[in-house]
């Protein structure tokens, strides 16, 4: 087993938490994210060392947690909102913008207080399809 197919699984048993439709393609998609963070953005890659960087593990947990969260809700969650629960459950801010960034969350205009994330067309398509 690779360590990609390891993250995989990692992930859809997050995701089988929530009962999300297409947790098996959301995995791969969210693991693939990580990956291209991590091979286009060299600040995002974690220290080489025989250890796994704990600010690699806690992104891939602030992806998952994400994932699921704006599963939710098709129509988005207020920015200031998704904030707040993150951080409630640990998650920093700063891990928490990453995390978004290698998800391509969709961020409505509006600014302030009026800003949505929701996930990309892709991540829906997969949960309309699944419904």
């Amino acid at each position: 087993m690779t360590a990609r197919d390891r993250d995989i699984a990692a992930v859809e048993r997050v995701l089988a938490d929530y009962d999300v439709p297409h947790a098996d393609r959301l995995a791969e998609l969210v693991v693939d994210a990580i990956s291209v963070a991590r091979k286009t953005n060299p600040m995002h890659r974690p220290a080489q060392s025989t250890q796994v960087g704990r600010s690699a593990e806690k992104r891939l947990g602030a992806i998952e947690w994400l994932t699921a969260y704006l599963a939710e809700s098709p129509d988005g969650v207020l920015a200031g909102q998704v904030q707040r629960d993150a951080q409630k459950i640990g998650i920093h801010l700063r891990t928490l913008r990453r995390a978004a960034d290698d998800l391509k969350v969709v961020r409505t205009s509006g600014g302030g207080a009026h800003v949505r994330w929701m996930l990309d067309d892709e991540h829906r398509k997969l949960l309309e399809d699944g419904t």
